[in-house]
């Protein structure tokens, strides 16, 4: 997986696992600058630099605190 900036937070933002949370789908995402999960509506990101990095994909139990917040009942 390659990591995105966001430049409205001068972030990196290492994009994981999508979710469709119907009708929106949602990117799940691990922010560098504030070490924590993420997750935004993938309608509302308006633009996206691919750095040349890779990273290691987290287990999707990483994400478990903010699905909750979410009421998201199963993946």
């Amino acid at each position: 997986m390659k990591i995105i900036t966001d430049k409205r937070q001068n972030g990196r933002l290492m994009p994981h696992y999508l979710y469709l949370g119907f009708p929106v789908w949602y990117l799940l995402a691990w922010d560098d600058l504030r070490k924590d999960v993420r997750i935004f509506r993938y309608d509302r990101i308006l633009q996206a630099h691919i750095l040349d990095r890779e990273f290691a994909l987290k287990p999707l139990s990483d994400f478990s605190a903010v699905l909750t917040k979410q009421k998201v009942k199963q993946l």
